[in-house]
């Protein structure tokens, strides 16, 4: 309990009401323990309704100590990063995950996401081998390179042939999503064509017989297309 509140105010994280959705405490034995009584035993298994509050309480802590990440060389061959603070955080955070019997993969994945929602492609693609379950990432890293292409498509000085460029189907994937704010303005798309490359070995690797087939597809095109944008300059 200590360590999630003290994350929380070092991080100024909102989250409503930890003490409640955190937690399964018996104020009594708060009070009888304030007063010195500590016969009581307690029961330090979670109750199930703990685990997405949970969960959503240390995705945020994730992104907040990738925040502490920052660009040392920034050139398009080879980015380097400081992630020297991040990386103890995310062994903090592992570790409080642990103590709340969560799945340290699920850490893993959410740091993978949030590396890649943020720009750090080479960081995420590192982190790729580590995880037991990488089919479970398709979606949201698919989600994320659709808002990437419509940054691509509003930062091109040629709408028309970027659109035509591309397959109608992921055309229609870009215009049927809302923008969101948080991607970074420029993303690289070569840089977005070798984490998806990777992540599909990976997945054949680990994943082969349990993937569902279409997100495979709609990963290929969005490399294939990530492939003409670069091919083009558009």
């Amino acid at each position: 309990m200590s360590c999630a509140i003290y994350y929380q105010c070092y991080f100024n994280v909102k989250f409503s009401k930890p003490l409640d959705t955190l937690f399964d405490i018996d104020y009594q034995i708060v009070v009888e323990a304030l007063a010195g009584h500590t016969q009581r035993e307690c029961n330090l298994k979670p109750s199930e309704k703990l685990f997405n509050p949970r969960m959503k309480y240390l995705t945020k802590l994730i992104r907040v100590a990738i925040e502490t990440i920052s660009c040392v060389d920034n050139s398009e061959q080879s980015k380097v990063y400081n992630d020297g603070d991040c990386l103890k955080w995310i062994e903090n955070i592992t570790s409080l995950a642990d103590l709340w019997v969560i799945n340290s993969d699920f850490v893993k994945r959410q740091y993978v996401i949030g590396l890649y929602h943020m720009g750090y492609d080479s960081l995420a693609e590192n982190m790729l081998v580590l995880i037991n379950e990488p089919k479970s990432l398709l979606p949201p890293l698919l989600a994320i390179t659709i808002q990437r292409l419509k940054k691509s498509l509003e930062n091109t000085k040629n709408q028309p042939e970027w659109i035509v460029a591309i397959p109608p189907q992921v055309y229609k994937k870009i215009q049927n999503t809302l923008p969101d704010s948080s991607i970074p303005p420029c993303p690289s798309l070569s840089s977005t064509v070798l984490l998806l490359q990777k992540l599909l070995i990976q997945i054949d690797k680990k994943d082969s017989e349990t993937i569902d087939q279409a997100d495979v597809k709609t990963a290929k095109l969005l490399i294939e297309s990530c492939e003409v944008l670069l091919r083009r300059n558009l």
